[in-house]
């Protein structure tokens, strides 16, 4: 940061830090992004994710470049979430300042928010997507990890027949929709 910066200050070095602990714990993070934007035409994205250690590139377009960078991170890791929030905030001063970016996505009845920073507004704004779309997939494959358990346990104590008179259909097919989403999280690791 110190070559892009003229002047670095404390809040640039907790930006800094405070994203490299988020980033250590996640199973996707950026590499590089390369953005075409301007009046000409359609914006483009050209984003390269560390997908549980394999490099996946994609490129998008978009209405604007943020978008253009949060469908390219969309292609390569696929969800349903909306972004329900998109903030930037300024972390020092000046024209060099190290952006913050927030963003929460909705899915499922699921929140989850994620934040990213960097001296490039559009890299900030993948890191914090990307931050965010990796709490989604953690979170969900924690739910997912517990109803099987927790039918797993019942099946074995009870029996199948007793677990499905106990829990009816409707308990099984949570089990098999959860499954369905670990599923996706394999075909995301699956491209690599």
């Amino acid at each position: 940061m110190a070559d892009r910066k003229k002047h670095v200050y404390d809040e640039d070095i907790e930006a800094l830090v405070e994203d490299q602990i988020t980033e250590d714990n996640e199973l996707a993070r950026v590499m590089t992004l390369t953005v075409i934007a301007g009046t000409g035409g359609p914006q483009k994205a050209i984003l390269v994710l560390d997908v549980a250690g394999r490099h996946i590139s994609e490129d998008a377009t978009g209405s604007g470049p943020v978008d253009a960078v949060f469908n390219a991170v969309r292609k390569i890791l696929p969800h349903e979430a909306k972004l329900s929030l998109y903030q930037v905030h300024a972390v020092t001063e000046g024209t060099d300042a190290q952006a913050e970016v927030s963003v929460r996505l909705e899915q499922a009845g699921r929140i989850e928010s994620g934040r990213g920073a960097d001296v490039d507004t559009l890299v900030a704004s993948a890191k914090a997507y990307v931050a965010a779309v990796n709490k989604l997939a953690v979170r969900r494959r924690q739910h997912a990890q517990a109803i099987g358990a927790a039918c797993r346990a019942l099946c074995a104590q009870a029996g199948a027949i007793s677990a499905w008179a106990l829990f009816g259909r409707s308990k099984f097919r949570t089990a098999r929709a959860s499954r369905t989403l670990l599923r996706d999280d394999a075909l995301i690791l699956g491209k690599l």
